[in-house]
């Protein structure tokens, strides 16, 4: 927040400068406004960075959905997982795979909501790491590769995906 107030306030000195009989305050609006679009501009290219493939819609101002949970080349996929399986860390989440297994993620590629735990995987940055000791979890190595999860958004592909913003 204090980052883009002086990015308005820097903004709209310079407006102001550029005509000495330029009003300040106008020149705030126009700085707020210019700094208003490109944020929007930087949110909309992250959103097809992370739905990258998938067919976007938006559901209501709270929500985006998609009835595909595997994007158009396999490379990214989106699975429903239960609350167990999702641990906060300090950086983002650890999903579990399995007793000692986990893949780290980053929080925006995590949506809990009332519609359950939706995880954006990317085949690209699918890395298993021994980390922990989850007993609440069976030794399940059949979890540790791209390709069961892969399985588990097919079998999931008929339950529509509810992203909250």
């Amino acid at each position: 927040m204090k980052e883009t107030l002086k990015k308005v306030m820097r903004r709209a000195w310079e407006i102001k400068k550029e005509n000495i009989k330029n009003i300040f305050s106008i020149c705030l609006k126009m700085a707020w406004a210019e700094i208003k679009e490109t944020t929007k501009k930087v949110k909309t290219k992250f959103n097809d960075f992370r739905f990258e493939g998938f067919e976007l819609k938006r559901k209501s101002n709270k929500y985006f959905s998609t009835t595909s949970r595997i994007n158009n080349n396999e490379s990214k996929i989106i699975v429903n997982v239960a609350d167990e399986h999702l641990l906060e860390t300090k950086y983002g989440y650890a999903l579990i795979l399995d007793k000692n297994h986990v893949v780290f993620v980053k929080d925006w590629q995590v949506s809990a909501n009332f519609y359950g735990n939706e995880v954006v995987l990317d085949k690209k940055y699918f890395n298993v790491k021994e980390w922990g000791n989850f007993n609440n979890f069976a030794e399940m190595k059949e979890n540790l590769t791209w390709e069961s999860w892969l399985n588990t958004a097919i079998a999931q592909q008929n339950k529509e995906v509810r992203w909250a913003k």
